[in-house]
């Protein structure tokens, strides 16, 4: 009933049944977690742009420019965000580099936030050898119905 391009209004939502609306629930969640981590990861990347551009500038090497803050005040300003959230995305988009399945599942909606960061913090902290089997690992747990603390047990 609640496929892209359909009427989802309000009215349309109140007059639905039990069982559309449990489906479209999930629907609506798939989607707002793949624009979560397009925004996260536009972030990231906007961040790391102005994080490059400030630091290349600094021909001063006894002047402190703090890139860092830089990019953390333009990511906030720019997502309207604050800077510690603009942090949190960053460092999440960061650890997403070296984890490809992850970031996949992430932009395919079948993380959260929340999980994308948990799975991506713990599969980081395994040997590069045995990471891409970490990762399928974590993620087959990520998919099961657990609460986060479960999950980072």
């Amino acid at each position: 009933m609640f496929e892209p391009g359909r009427d989802t209004s309000e009215a349309v939502l109140a007059d639905a049944g039990e069982t559309d609306l449990a489906t479209a629930a999930s629907a609506f969640t798939r989607i707002e977690f793949e624009v979560m981590a397009r925004k996260i990861l536009a972030a990231y990347h906007l961040g790391r742009k102005v994080f490059d551009r400030v630091q290349a500038a600094d021909s001063d090497r006894y002047r402190k420019r703090m890139p860092d803050k830089a990019a953390l005040r333009e990511v906030a300003l720019h997502f309207g965000v604050p800077p510690a959230t603009a942090g949190r995305w960053m460092t999440l988009g960061a650890l997403l580099q070296d984890l490809p399945q992850v970031r996949a599942a992430f932009l395919a909606g079948d993380l959260s936030e929340s999980r994308a960061s948990l799975v991506a913090h713990a599969v980081c902290g395994v040997d590069a050898e045995q990471r891409t089997a970490a990762e399928e690992a974590a993620l087959i747990l990520a998919g099961g119905a657990s609460t986060n603390a479960v999950l980072s047990d």
